[in-house]
């Protein structure tokens, strides 16, 4: 992995953590309301299936630009950005 692809690991494994609350939020939700487990699961995965892998595909795109542009280019633009 090159150097400046290290932060968008970081920044995929946020969106991992953030889509995990949103479906455990959800999940907790349905128990409130009564259901089951195993039917809570069952029915909050299918409910939040299609917006998690939403977010996730998007945040994945987003960070591709900045793994796979050459580590040179990005020193080049960062030292230009920052003088």
């Amino acid at each position: 992995m090159k150097p400046f692809g290290i932060p968008g690991g970081f920044f995929l494994f946020g969106v991992a953590v953030l889509n995990g609350i949103v479906l455990i939020s959800h999940l907790n939700e349905l128990r409130k309301e009564g259901e089951g487990l195993r039917k809570a699961v069952i029915d909050g995965a299918a409910d939040r299936l299609r917006p998690v892998l939403m977010t996730a595909l998007v945040a994945s795109l987003g960070f591709v630009p900045m793994a796979s542009i050459p580590a040179r280019v990005l020193k080049y633009n960062l030292r230009l950005l920052l003088s």
